[in-house]
């Protein structure tokens, strides 16, 4: 299908030109005499083989999108409009070329298109902020932009190296180079963007080793290197990324971290599922003040857990399954705290655990928390303090006279499955809860409480699941009645516990005991 000429009177007043997802429209007729055009829009129209070369000299354009035009394999050499700020050929594979542009380009989107190579005038581009390059596995080399650039995306192109003329990219404030699988080194110039804030290598399989960080990076908040599976060791100067919040490096062959992360004093979340390789944390890693999240599931090798951050709230280091000990700290107050098919672990460790749970449930350390807290861990035995306890999964309680006053409700199963190969990543456990009145004249209460577990390998007989929830107030709902009379209504309540989100998981998932206790 093609488009009329139209009489040049018509073209002079058109502004805008908008005809996505035209998927029969083949050629767009000479706009020489649309002057005035200031948008061209022309997303998905998958018939379109190439753009008329008029556009060029359509001094007033601001915006052309070609992006899924698969068709498309021809655009004009070059567009003069000085307004010209954001230009899409993204997934447009059959385009080998991009036009040259003029200095007030703000926005480059070439994702998964064929282009080579970046037009020389990109890095003469004062207004240029960000350049998307996701998915052109013809680009080679790492592309020179301009220095105003913000944003580089790179993420699966072919470029083997990062030149250390990166250092001059001073506005830079993300890099993302996310399975560049010919990537193999990393210049030490990198120190030198003191505007990055986030930095995301995941992925990179060639990659062996982070360089050294010669001087301090004050603004890096996030580096991302997970699943670079040749990736062994990290420098001891990472201590100048002196922001650092999140350090992710799952998936890499690293056997150790070097001390000097006590330095980082703002690392708050730090992922280390699945590296295989790790033996242990280091020793100094309890003086990382700001720690909330450590991830360490699947790390066969580690042995032991050093003494950990007082600050830390989630720890989760399922199959571990070469490990044996844990420093667990009575002060420790943790939301989220996971140990299952930790097969080593001894029984006194497994013990200290359910322990120092205790302390924390008996102290009601948990009601400073507006959301929910969960700790799984192997075992059989519900901890003593839930004083309403029972084989099965259900069970009824007399509540107490003075119920209102409790900030939240504490529950605890014992589960296990009879199919040990079922892995759930994302399962959950229900409880149902009836509060009964005192009379027929008020109705019963139903409400559910669910809890998430993330990956959950059911291969031992026996785990314990608790969890923590700040609900209580909530079942007033916004009725006129003082809390203390409303509460004084319900003098009974009954609990049902069962899995739930995969029919295989709830076929084969059985609750064996539960357990709840008001805090």
């Amino acid at each position: 299908m093609l488009i009329p000429n139209c009489p040049w009177q018509d073209l002079m007043n058109l502004k805008q030109i908008g005809l996505c997802y035209s998927k029969y429209l083949t050629k767009i007729p000479d706009l020489s005499q649309a002057k005035n055009v200031e948008s061209i829009n022309l997303e998905g129209c998958k018939s379109l083989v190439e753009l008329p070369s008029s556009i060029q000299y359509l001094h007033k354009l601001e915006y052309l999108n070609v992006r899924l035009c698969k068709s498309l394999r021809r655009l004009p050499s070059r567009i003069d409009s000085k307004l010209l700020r954001i230009l899409d050929i993204s997934h447009c594979p059959n385009v080998k070329y991009c036009p040259e542009v003029l200095e007030n380009v703000v926005e480059f989107h070439l994702c998964r298109s064929g282009i080579k190579e970046l037009p020389q005038s990109v890095h003469k581009l004062k207004a240029l902020e960000i350049v998307w390059l996701i998915g052109c596995s013809n680009i080679t080399k790492f592309p020179r932009v301009s220095m105003t650039v913000r944003e580089l995306y790179l993420s699966e192109t072919s470029i083997k190296e990062v030149p250390s003329s990166i250092e001059f990219l001073t506005g830079l404030e993300i890099l993302e180079m996310i399975s560049c699988n010919k990537l193999l080194r990393i210049p030490s110039t990198i120190s030198k963007l003191k505007s990055l804030e986030i930095l995301v290598l995941s992925h990179c399989s060639k990659l062996e080793s982070f360089p050294e960080i010669l001087e301090p990076m004050d603004s890096l908040a996030c580096l991302y290197l997970d699943y670079c599976e040749n990736l062994k060791r990290l420098p001891d100067s990472i201590y100048n990324l002196k922001s650092l919040e999140h350090l992710h490096l799952s998936g890499t062959a690293i056997q150790e971290l070097p001390s000097s992360i006590e330095h980082l004093n703002c690392l708050k979340e730090l992922k280390l599922d699945e590296c295989k390789k790790l033996v242990s944390l280091p020793s100094s890693i309890h003086k990382v003040s700001q720690l909330r999240s450590i991830y360490l599931s699947y790390c066969k090798s580690l042995r032991a857990l050093p003494e950990l951050p007082l600050s830390l709230k989630v720890l989760e280091a399922n199959g571990c399954r070469a490990m044996e000990t844990f420093s667990s700290n009575r002060k420790s107050n943790f939301m989220n705290l996971s140990f299952t098919n930790c097969f080593k672990l001894d029984q006194k460790e497994r013990s200290e655990i359910i322990e120092n749970t205790t302390v924390q449930f008996l102290t009601s350390k948990f009601r400073e928390y507006r959301d929910q807290v969960r700790i799984l861990f192997q075992g059989n035995e519900i901890p003593e303090c839930f004083h309403e306890q029972t084989m099965g999964t259900s069970l009824s309680i007399q509540l107490p006279p003075n119920w209102h006053q409790f900030q939240g409700i504490a529950f605890c199963i014992v589960f296990a499955s009879e199919d040990p190969s079922i892995v759930c990543r994302i399962s959950r456990f229900k409880c149902e809860c009836h509060f009964r009145s005192n009379n027929k004249e008020n109705e019963d209460i139903i409400c559910n409480w669910v809890c998430f577990v993330d990956d959950l390998h059911l291969h031992e007989p026996d785990q314990v699941l608790l969890w923590y929830d700040p609900g209580i107030k909530a079942l007033q709902g916004s009725g006129s009645a003082k809390e203390e009379d409303w509460f004084n209504k319900y003098s009974s309540a009954s609990f049902q516990f069962y899995p739930q989100r995969w029919k295989k998981f709830q076929k084969h998932c059985k609750v064996k005991k539960c357990g709840v206790l008001l805090l």
